[in-house]
């Protein structure tokens, strides 16, 4: 069976939306995702299921099945309080009573109605199918790669301030958990081009992310950025004048902060291209490494802002000794008679006081 053939799950987006009723805790997540597929094959919207088959798919807790069954339970009636599920059944709720679960078809307002939370707007619904997830350790791996595949298929970057908010989570341990689905090959983390803003300050644009399955080949320092024969081809249709270590092959060689500044202040593509690479590169070393750039970045923005300041300083000077010239070449030029005493002295005609 091919990827595009393979049963999928359609969950919510809107169950990200972190400051609204309808955002969905992890249990409600996992819930949803495992009624989706133990849906009826005569009827893909209707699931005939009780607590105790969901705890034994779901397996949440391994020491203690009673608080396990509870946490389903709270999250079928949560579900069902928000509208993402219709839920029926006999009598009093117990782990063994039969649920019968309807699912939202996809002309229902929980896909085609968008909700507003912070800064962004969640609508529509995303395919999630079991070799989408393959790789994911627990439901917040799980999480964000549908996350990243909701916002793959919209061509839309990914902030850490959003991730906090979708994943309940601190700044910190959002960092954390990107850097380790990164780093464990769940999810490929494409980080953001460097620009000038309009104030000529350093900027970053906001991280990019793929699924699993489409991940992109990583970038070998020696062999595809730092090779002496692409190197000098790129060094050689470079434009840039000034000296920098872009293109130096030696492994002693070491960015400076005047490579930093050139970067950025360059007008020289083949340059950008190939530093964004080297950036690129050494960040995704080590800690260290993005720590040298960050320490470079910084001290470039400052001799950045030194250098507008100046510039600006000297352009305001420059139209206050303009004004100066024009006020006095408008002055009007205005003779005085020499007052003197004794009317025959003509010493003031003479310039001989």
């Amino acid at each position: 069976m091919s990827k595009n053939e393979e049963p999928f799950v359609q969950m919510p987006n809107r169950m990200y939306a972190f400051e609204t009723k309808y955002y969905a805790t992890d249990d409600e997540f996992l819930v949803f995702y495992n009624l989706g597929k133990i849906v009826l094959a005569r009827n893909t919207k209707l699931v005939k299921t009780n607590i105790n088959l969901l705890n034994e798919l779901m397996k949440l807790e391994f020491t203690n099945q009673s608080r396990a069954c509870a946490r389903i339970k709270d999250a079928l009636l949560g579900l069902d309080r928000k509208g993402y599920i219709e839920l029926s059944y006999q009598g009093t709720l117990k782990n063994t009573s039969l649920l019968e679960v309807i699912l939202p078809d996809s002309l229902d307002e929980v896909y085609t109605s968008s909700v507003k939370s912070g800064s962004w707007t969640y609508r529509g619904y995303t395919e999630v199918r079991d070799s989408l997830l393959v790789k994911a350790e627990n439901v917040t791996h799980m999480k964000v790669i549908i996350f990243i595949r909701w916002r793959e298929s919209i061509e839309y970057a990914i902030s850490y301030a959003e991730w906090e908010q979708v994943l309940d989570v601190s700044h910190q341990t959002a960092v954390k958990i990107i850097k380790y689905c990164h780093d464990n090959g769940i999810i490929t983390k494409l980080r953001g081009d460097y620009y000038l803003t309009a104030a000529g300050e350093a900027r970053q644009k906001t991280n990019r992310y793929l699924t699993n399955d489409k991940v992109v080949e990583p970038i070998d320092v020696n062999k595809t950025i730092n090779t002496m024969v692409k190197s000098q081809n790129i060094s050689e249709k470079s434009i840039e004048s000034r000296k920098h270590n872009w293109f130096n092959t030696d492994k002693d060689s070491k960015l400076q902060v005047q490579d930093m500044y050139i970067f950025f202040t360059t007008r020289c593509n083949y340059l950008k291209e190939h530093a964004y690479k080297r950036i690129n590169a050494i960040e995704s070393v080590s800690e260290g490494g993005k720590a040298l750039i960050l320490d470079l970045t910084n001290k470039a923005n400052v001799k950045i802002k030194d250098e507008k300041m100046s510039r600006e300083k000297e352009k305001t000077l420059h139209l206050q000794r303009m004004e100066a010239e024009m006020e006095s070449y408008n002055r009007p030029f205005i003779y005085q008679k020499r007052v003197d005493n004794n009317d025959e002295d003509l010493s003031f005609l003479l310039g001989d006081d």
